[in-house]
Protein backbone atom coordinates (compact mmCIF):
# COMPACT_ATOMS: atom_id res chain seq x y z
CA UNK A 1 0.00 0.00 0.00
CA UNK A 2 1.41 3.73 -1.04
CA UNK A 3 1.54 5.43 2.51
CA UNK A 4 1.88 9.12 0.07
CA UNK A 5 -1.72 8.14 -0.70
CA UNK A 6 -2.77 7.52 2.13
CA UNK A 7 -1.41 10.82 3.37
CA UNK A 8 -3.30 13.25 0.98
CA UNK A 9 -6.37 11.53 2.43
CA UNK A 10 -8.87 13.33 4.62
CA UNK A 11 -12.10 12.35 6.59
CA UNK A 12 -15.56 14.19 7.01
CA UNK A 13 -17.58 12.77 10.09
CA UNK A 14 -20.73 12.93 11.33
CA UNK A 15 -22.71 12.08 14.50
CA UNK A 16 -26.53 11.39 14.12
CA UNK A 17 -28.19 11.17 17.56
CA UNK A 18 -25.22 12.82 19.10
CA UNK A 19 -24.53 16.79 19.12
CA UNK A 20 -20.89 15.85 18.15
CA UNK A 21 -20.86 18.69 15.59
CA UNK A 22 -19.17 17.51 11.62
CA UNK A 23 -14.92 16.83 11.81
CA UNK A 24 -12.77 16.46 9.57
CA UNK A 25 -9.46 14.51 10.33
CA UNK A 26 -6.07 13.08 8.64
CA UNK A 27 -6.84 9.46 8.00
CA UNK A 28 -2.68 8.73 8.17
CA UNK A 29 -2.40 10.44 11.91
CA UNK A 30 -6.12 10.41 13.08
CA UNK A 31 -5.75 14.23 14.12
CA UNK A 32 -8.05 16.71 13.50
CA UNK A 33 -7.48 18.88 10.19
CA UNK A 34 -10.10 22.41 11.23
CA UNK A 35 -11.93 23.17 14.43
CA UNK A 36 -15.50 20.96 14.37
CA UNK A 37 -18.46 22.54 12.11
CA UNK A 38 -21.12 23.36 14.18
CA UNK A 39 -25.14 23.20 14.43
CA UNK A 40 -24.31 19.50 12.24
CA UNK A 41 -26.54 16.28 12.89
CA UNK A 42 -26.95 13.99 10.11
CA UNK A 43 -27.94 10.50 9.52
CA UNK A 44 -26.43 8.26 7.04
CA UNK A 45 -26.33 9.40 3.60
CA UNK A 46 -26.94 13.11 4.64
CA UNK A 47 -24.29 14.69 3.94
CA UNK A 48 -22.18 15.41 0.52
CA UNK A 49 -19.35 18.07 -1.05
CA UNK A 50 -20.26 20.24 -3.69
CA UNK A 51 -18.11 21.13 -6.19
CA UNK A 52 -16.56 19.99 -9.59
CA UNK A 53 -14.21 17.17 -8.95
CA UNK A 54 -11.91 18.79 -11.73
CA UNK A 55 -11.55 22.29 -9.76
CA UNK A 56 -8.11 21.69 -8.17
CA UNK A 57 -4.53 22.95 -8.33
CA UNK A 58 -3.29 19.19 -7.71
CA UNK A 59 -3.57 15.93 -9.71
CA UNK A 60 -5.50 13.92 -7.48
CA UNK A 61 -9.13 16.03 -8.33
CA UNK A 62 -10.90 18.28 -5.67
CA UNK A 63 -12.93 17.34 -2.24
CA UNK A 64 -15.04 20.32 -3.57
CA UNK A 65 -15.49 23.88 -2.05
CA UNK A 66 -18.25 23.21 0.19
CA UNK A 67 -20.12 20.76 2.51
CA UNK A 68 -23.59 19.95 2.24
CA UNK A 69 -25.58 18.44 5.29
CA UNK A 70 -28.59 17.84 5.68
CA UNK A 71 -30.18 17.71 9.63
CA UNK A 72 -31.44 15.07 11.07
CA UNK A 73 -33.98 16.54 13.29
CA UNK A 74 -35.43 19.41 11.54
CA UNK A 75 -36.26 20.40 7.39
CA UNK A 76 -32.65 21.76 6.79
CA UNK A 77 -29.69 21.60 5.10
CA UNK A 78 -27.20 23.43 6.42
CA UNK A 79 -24.00 24.49 4.07
CA UNK A 80 -20.31 25.06 5.66
CA UNK A 81 -17.14 25.83 3.70
CA UNK A 82 -13.67 24.72 4.70
CA UNK A 83 -12.19 25.88 7.80
CA UNK A 84 -15.10 28.10 8.74
CA UNK A 85 -16.87 26.01 11.45
CA UNK A 86 -19.79 28.21 11.49
CA UNK A 87 -23.14 27.80 8.71
CA UNK A 88 -22.13 29.20 6.29
CA UNK A 89 -26.06 29.33 4.78
CA UNK A 90 -28.68 27.41 6.84
CA UNK A 91 -31.64 26.53 3.94
CA UNK A 92 -35.11 25.81 5.53
CA UNK A 93 -36.69 23.35 2.99
CA UNK A 94 -40.29 21.76 2.99
CA UNK A 95 -39.26 18.09 4.32
CA UNK A 96 -36.34 16.52 6.25
CA UNK A 97 -33.92 15.43 4.03
CA UNK A 98 -32.62 11.57 4.24
CA UNK A 99 -29.89 11.77 1.62
CA UNK A 100 -28.24 14.22 -0.66
CA UNK A 101 -26.23 14.13 -3.85
CA UNK A 102 -25.08 16.56 -6.27
CA UNK A 103 -23.96 16.36 -10.32
CA UNK A 104 -20.25 15.33 -10.48
CA UNK A 105 -20.02 19.26 -12.12
CA UNK A 106 -21.61 20.75 -8.78
CA UNK A 107 -24.35 22.61 -10.79
CA UNK A 108 -27.35 20.89 -9.20
CA UNK A 109 -28.45 19.55 -5.64
CA UNK A 110 -30.72 16.74 -5.34
CA UNK A 111 -32.47 15.71 -1.84
CA UNK A 112 -34.19 12.48 -1.03
CA UNK A 113 -37.15 12.98 1.44
CA UNK A 114 -38.21 10.98 4.95
CA UNK A 115 -41.96 11.08 2.57
CA UNK A 116 -39.97 9.92 -0.45
CA UNK A 117 -39.86 12.42 -2.89
CA UNK A 118 -37.00 13.98 -4.61
CA UNK A 119 -36.32 17.51 -4.49
CA UNK A 120 -33.64 19.35 -6.73
CA UNK A 121 -31.84 22.64 -6.72
CA UNK A 122 -29.36 24.84 -8.71
CA UNK A 123 -26.98 25.92 -6.70
CA UNK A 124 -25.76 28.53 -8.60
CA UNK A 125 -29.35 30.41 -8.07
CA UNK A 126 -30.61 28.58 -5.07
CA UNK A 127 -33.81 28.21 -7.36
CA UNK A 128 -36.02 24.47 -6.73
CA UNK A 129 -36.67 23.23 -9.92
CA UNK A 130 -38.35 20.27 -9.67
CA UNK A 131 -40.30 18.34 -6.90
CA UNK A 132 -41.89 14.97 -7.16
CA UNK A 133 -43.07 11.29 -5.39
CA UNK A 134 -40.19 9.01 -6.20
CA UNK A 135 -40.64 6.24 -2.81
CA UNK A 136 -43.17 5.72 -0.59
CA UNK A 137 -41.03 5.25 2.38
CA UNK A 138 -37.67 7.55 3.30
CA UNK A 139 -35.00 7.41 0.35
CA UNK A 140 -31.76 6.18 1.78
CA UNK A 141 -29.51 6.72 -0.69
CA UNK A 142 -29.34 8.95 -3.68
CA UNK A 143 -26.56 9.11 -6.66
CA UNK A 144 -25.76 10.99 -9.70
CA UNK A 145 -23.64 8.85 -12.09
CA UNK A 146 -20.60 10.40 -13.15
CA UNK A 147 -19.79 8.69 -16.60
CA UNK A 148 -22.50 7.92 -19.97
CA UNK A 149 -25.39 8.68 -19.40
CA UNK A 150 -26.37 11.18 -16.71
CA UNK A 151 -29.15 9.29 -14.18
CA UNK A 152 -29.99 9.85 -10.89
CA UNK A 153 -30.32 6.64 -8.68
CA UNK A 154 -32.56 6.33 -5.54
CA UNK A 155 -33.12 3.81 -2.93
CA UNK A 156 -35.44 3.37 -0.07
CA UNK A 157 -36.83 1.64 3.13
CA UNK A 158 -39.53 0.58 0.64
CA UNK A 159 -36.99 -1.86 -0.67
CA UNK A 160 -36.83 -0.68 -4.40
CA UNK A 161 -34.40 1.11 -6.14
CA UNK A 162 -35.29 3.86 -8.87
CA UNK A 163 -33.35 5.06 -12.15
CA UNK A 164 -34.42 8.82 -13.26
CA UNK A 165 -33.25 10.87 -16.23
CA UNK A 166 -31.43 13.25 -15.36
CA UNK A 167 -32.43 15.48 -17.84
CA UNK A 168 -36.21 14.94 -17.59
CA UNK A 169 -35.56 16.33 -13.39
CA UNK A 170 -33.98 19.29 -14.56
CA UNK A 171 -36.33 19.95 -17.66
CA UNK A 172 -38.41 23.30 -16.44
CA UNK A 173 -40.99 22.69 -18.99
CA UNK A 174 -41.50 19.37 -17.51
CA UNK A 175 -41.95 20.48 -13.91
CA UNK A 176 -44.36 23.15 -14.34
CA UNK A 177 -46.42 20.44 -16.22
CA UNK A 178 -46.68 17.70 -13.94
CA UNK A 179 -46.57 20.63 -10.67
CA UNK A 180 -49.99 20.04 -10.34
CA UNK A 181 -49.55 15.88 -9.76
CA UNK A 182 -46.01 16.01 -8.75
CA UNK A 183 -45.19 12.72 -10.86
CA UNK A 184 -42.23 11.70 -12.56
CA UNK A 185 -42.14 8.18 -14.30
CA UNK A 186 -38.84 6.45 -13.71
CA UNK A 187 -36.79 5.14 -16.46
CA UNK A 188 -36.11 1.97 -14.68
CA UNK A 189 -37.74 0.67 -11.19
CA UNK A 190 -36.60 -2.97 -9.34
CA UNK A 191 -37.36 -4.67 -6.12
CA UNK A 192 -34.77 -6.96 -5.34
CA UNK A 193 -34.98 -6.72 -1.59
CA UNK A 194 -37.44 -7.72 0.79
CA UNK A 195 -36.31 -4.85 4.00
CA UNK A 196 -35.08 -1.73 3.76
CA UNK A 197 -31.89 -0.97 1.76
CA UNK A 198 -29.33 0.38 3.53
CA UNK A 199 -26.55 1.52 1.05
CA UNK A 200 -25.92 1.90 -2.18
CA UNK A 201 -22.88 2.06 -5.02
CA UNK A 202 -23.17 3.32 -8.49
CA UNK A 203 -21.01 0.90 -10.63
CA UNK A 204 -21.40 3.15 -14.30
CA UNK A 205 -19.13 3.38 -17.40
CA UNK A 206 -19.75 4.49 -21.12
CA UNK A 207 -21.60 1.28 -21.71
CA UNK A 208 -22.76 -0.09 -19.18
CA UNK A 209 -24.70 1.39 -15.42
CA UNK A 210 -24.70 -1.60 -12.40
CA UNK A 211 -26.17 -0.72 -9.22
CA UNK A 212 -24.78 -2.35 -5.77
CA UNK A 213 -27.52 -2.18 -2.82
CA UNK A 214 -27.25 -3.70 0.47
CA UNK A 215 -29.99 -4.32 2.95
CA UNK A 216 -31.40 -5.34 6.67
CA UNK A 217 -32.57 -8.86 4.85
CA UNK A 218 -29.10 -9.66 4.54
CA UNK A 219 -28.34 -9.83 1.12
CA UNK A 220 -26.11 -8.07 -0.98
CA UNK A 221 -27.64 -7.52 -4.77
CA UNK A 222 -25.95 -6.08 -8.17
CA UNK A 223 -28.81 -4.90 -10.40
CA UNK A 224 -27.83 -3.89 -14.16
CA UNK A 225 -30.26 -0.72 -14.75
CA UNK A 226 -29.55 -0.85 -18.83
CA UNK A 227 -30.32 -4.71 -18.76
CA UNK A 228 -33.30 -4.28 -16.02
CA UNK A 229 -31.83 -7.79 -14.71
CA UNK A 230 -30.36 -9.00 -11.27
CA UNK A 231 -26.58 -9.71 -12.52
CA UNK A 232 -25.74 -11.33 -8.47
CA UNK A 233 -27.10 -12.41 -5.33
CA UNK A 234 -25.05 -12.68 -1.96
CA UNK A 235 -26.74 -14.10 1.23
CA UNK A 236 -24.45 -13.59 4.59
CA UNK A 237 -25.86 -14.38 8.20
CA UNK A 238 -26.24 -10.90 9.28
CA UNK A 239 -28.58 -7.62 8.76
CA UNK A 240 -26.24 -5.23 6.32
CA UNK A 241 -25.89 -1.25 7.20
CA UNK A 242 -23.36 0.04 4.73
CA UNK A 243 -21.29 -0.91 1.69
CA UNK A 244 -18.09 0.00 -0.48
CA UNK A 245 -16.54 -1.76 -3.27
CA UNK A 246 -12.50 -0.82 -4.48
CA UNK A 247 -11.76 0.69 -7.55
CA UNK A 248 -11.04 -2.63 -9.50
CA UNK A 249 -14.88 -3.24 -8.59
CA UNK A 250 -13.69 -6.92 -7.75
CA UNK A 251 -13.40 -7.01 -3.67
CA UNK A 252 -17.17 -5.67 -1.84
CA UNK A 253 -17.16 -4.67 1.79
CA UNK A 254 -20.58 -4.78 3.40
CA UNK A 255 -20.45 -3.62 7.08
CA UNK A 256 -22.99 -5.34 9.35
CA UNK A 257 -25.57 -4.06 12.27
CA UNK A 258 -23.19 -6.30 14.65
CA UNK A 259 -19.92 -4.53 13.64
CA UNK A 260 -18.67 -7.24 11.70
CA UNK A 261 -17.05 -6.36 8.52
CA UNK A 262 -17.96 -9.11 5.42
CA UNK A 263 -15.24 -9.05 2.71
CA UNK A 264 -16.89 -10.68 -1.12
CA UNK A 265 -14.63 -11.73 -3.55
CA UNK A 266 -16.99 -10.43 -6.11
CA UNK A 267 -15.09 -12.35 -9.33
CA UNK A 268 -14.86 -15.56 -7.25
CA UNK A 269 -18.36 -15.59 -6.58
CA UNK A 270 -19.47 -14.54 -9.92
CA UNK A 271 -17.81 -17.43 -11.45
CA UNK A 272 -18.50 -20.53 -9.17
CA UNK A 273 -22.32 -19.37 -8.95
CA UNK A 274 -22.26 -19.29 -12.38
CA UNK A 275 -20.38 -23.00 -12.86
CA UNK A 276 -22.93 -23.82 -9.93
CA UNK A 277 -25.81 -23.20 -12.66
CA UNK A 278 -24.78 -24.31 -15.85
CA UNK A 279 -24.30 -27.70 -13.94
CA UNK A 280 -27.76 -27.55 -12.29
CA UNK A 281 -31.16 -29.49 -12.79
CA UNK A 282 -33.23 -26.45 -11.95
CA UNK A 283 -32.56 -23.00 -12.53
CA UNK A 284 -33.76 -20.04 -10.91
CA UNK A 285 -34.20 -16.71 -11.78
CA UNK A 286 -31.06 -14.90 -10.39
CA UNK A 287 -27.66 -15.93 -9.42
CA UNK A 288 -27.44 -16.22 -5.85
CA UNK A 289 -24.24 -17.38 -4.01
CA UNK A 290 -25.60 -19.42 -1.10
CA UNK A 291 -22.26 -22.10 -0.18
CA UNK A 292 -21.75 -22.04 3.17
CA UNK A 293 -17.79 -22.51 4.60
CA UNK A 294 -18.68 -24.51 7.69
CA UNK A 295 -15.93 -23.28 9.80
CA UNK A 296 -17.31 -19.88 9.90
CA UNK A 297 -20.87 -20.04 8.49
CA UNK A 298 -19.83 -17.79 5.67
CA UNK A 299 -20.65 -18.20 1.83
CA UNK A 300 -17.43 -19.55 -0.11
CA UNK A 301 -14.86 -16.98 -1.37
CA UNK A 302 -16.27 -14.24 1.78
CA UNK A 303 -14.16 -13.55 5.04
CA UNK A 304 -14.71 -10.94 7.96
CA UNK A 305 -13.16 -8.40 10.06
CA UNK A 306 -14.26 -8.20 13.05
CA UNK A 307 -13.39 -5.10 15.83
CA UNK A 308 -16.23 -2.36 15.90
CA UNK A 309 -19.28 -3.34 18.56
CA UNK A 310 -21.83 -1.30 17.21
CA UNK A 311 -23.37 -1.07 13.27
CA UNK A 312 -20.97 -0.34 11.09
CA UNK A 313 -22.41 2.53 9.38
CA UNK A 314 -19.88 3.57 6.47
CA UNK A 315 -17.06 2.04 4.52
CA UNK A 316 -14.44 3.54 2.29
CA UNK A 317 -11.29 2.29 0.10
CA UNK A 318 -8.67 4.46 -0.05
CA UNK A 319 -7.44 5.20 -3.76
CA UNK A 320 -4.59 2.73 -3.04
CA UNK A 321 -7.31 0.20 -3.34
CA UNK A 322 -5.96 -2.10 -0.29
CA UNK A 323 -6.65 0.55 2.56
CA UNK A 324 -10.25 0.39 3.80
CA UNK A 325 -12.10 2.71 6.33
CA UNK A 326 -14.69 1.46 8.85
CA UNK A 327 -16.51 3.96 10.94
CA UNK A 328 -19.10 2.65 13.34
CA UNK A 329 -22.35 3.61 16.01
CA UNK A 330 -19.65 2.37 18.87
CA UNK A 331 -17.54 5.56 17.70
CA UNK A 332 -14.55 4.02 16.41
CA UNK A 333 -12.90 4.60 12.88
CA UNK A 334 -11.02 1.46 12.08
CA UNK A 335 -8.17 1.36 9.14
CA UNK A 336 -7.36 -2.03 7.70
CA UNK A 337 -5.61 -3.60 5.19
CA UNK A 338 -8.26 -5.80 3.15
CA UNK A 339 -5.37 -8.32 2.07
CA UNK A 340 -4.10 -9.52 5.26
CA UNK A 341 -7.04 -8.59 7.47
CA UNK A 342 -5.09 -6.63 10.13
CA UNK A 343 -6.51 -3.07 11.52
CA UNK A 344 -3.79 -1.02 10.82
CA UNK A 345 -4.94 2.26 12.73
CA UNK A 346 -7.67 2.64 15.27
CA UNK A 347 -9.29 6.22 16.29
CA UNK A 348 -12.28 8.01 18.41
CA UNK A 349 -12.57 10.99 16.55
CA UNK A 350 -16.00 12.66 18.13
CA UNK A 351 -15.73 11.96 21.83
CA UNK A 352 -17.03 8.26 21.48
CA UNK A 353 -20.51 9.59 20.37
CA UNK A 354 -21.56 7.44 17.69
CA UNK A 355 -20.17 8.03 14.10
CA UNK A 356 -23.53 8.41 11.37
CA UNK A 357 -21.20 9.27 8.33
CA UNK A 358 -17.69 8.71 6.92
CA UNK A 359 -16.35 10.12 3.66
CA UNK A 360 -13.07 10.15 1.88
CA UNK A 361 -11.73 12.68 0.54
CA UNK A 362 -8.94 14.05 -0.99
CA UNK A 363 -7.27 16.71 1.57
CA UNK A 364 -8.71 19.97 1.12
CA UNK A 365 -6.40 22.43 0.18
CA UNK A 366 -7.93 25.43 2.26
CA UNK A 367 -6.52 22.87 4.69
CA UNK A 368 -3.63 21.18 3.92
CA UNK A 369 -1.46 23.98 1.85
CA UNK A 370 -3.78 27.40 3.02
CA UNK A 371 -4.55 27.81 -0.60
CA UNK A 372 -7.83 29.79 -1.19
CA UNK A 373 -8.93 29.77 -4.92
CA UNK A 374 -12.01 31.70 -6.81
CA UNK A 375 -14.53 29.00 -6.46
CA UNK A 376 -15.43 27.18 -9.28
CA UNK A 377 -18.84 26.48 -8.02
CA UNK A 378 -20.38 29.17 -6.50
CA UNK A 379 -23.03 28.46 -4.10
CA UNK A 380 -26.39 30.26 -3.64
CA UNK A 381 -29.47 30.45 -0.60
CA UNK A 382 -31.57 27.20 -1.79
CA UNK A 383 -34.90 28.53 -2.12
CA UNK A 384 -37.92 26.57 -0.11
CA UNK A 385 -40.55 26.73 -2.46
CA UNK A 386 -40.81 26.92 -6.67
CA UNK A 387 -40.03 30.51 -8.20
CA UNK A 388 -42.82 32.45 -7.87
CA UNK A 389 -45.01 30.48 -5.24
CA UNK A 390 -43.41 31.38 -1.78
CA UNK A 391 -45.73 33.40 -1.02
CA UNK A 392 -48.58 30.92 -1.97
CA UNK A 393 -46.89 27.70 0.02
CA UNK A 394 -45.82 29.75 3.13
CA UNK A 395 -49.47 31.08 3.17
CA UNK A 396 -50.79 26.70 2.84
CA UNK A 397 -47.80 25.35 4.71
CA UNK A 398 -46.44 23.14 1.82
CA UNK A 399 -45.74 24.04 -1.96
CA UNK A 400 -48.97 23.98 -3.96
CA UNK A 401 -50.07 23.92 -7.72
CA UNK A 402 -49.32 26.20 -10.01
CA UNK A 403 -52.06 29.02 -10.97
CA UNK A 404 -54.14 28.69 -13.68
CA UNK A 405 -53.37 30.87 -16.95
Amino acid sequence: CSIDLIMEEALILTSGKDAAGMGIIDLRTGSALCSNFKNCLAEAGAVCTIGSSTSSYSGYGSAGDYIAVAQSKKPSINIYQWGKPQVHFQCHIQEIVTAIATDPMGAFLIAGTMKGWIYCWELSSGELINTFQAHFKAITRISVTKIGAPYCISVSEDGTGRAWELHKILDSAETYKNFGKHSLTPFRSWSAHTLPIKDMVVLDSVTTLRVLTCSLDRTIVLYDVLQAQICLRVSLPQALESLSINSTQDLVCAGSSSGAVFLVDLTSTAIAVTAAHAHATHHSTSLESRSANHSEGLPKHTSILEGHTKAVSSLNFSRDNCTLVSASQDGSVRVWNVWTRQCLREYVPLAKHGISNAILIPVPETLSIGVTRPTFCPVAHLHKYFKGQQSVGAAAGTATSAPAN
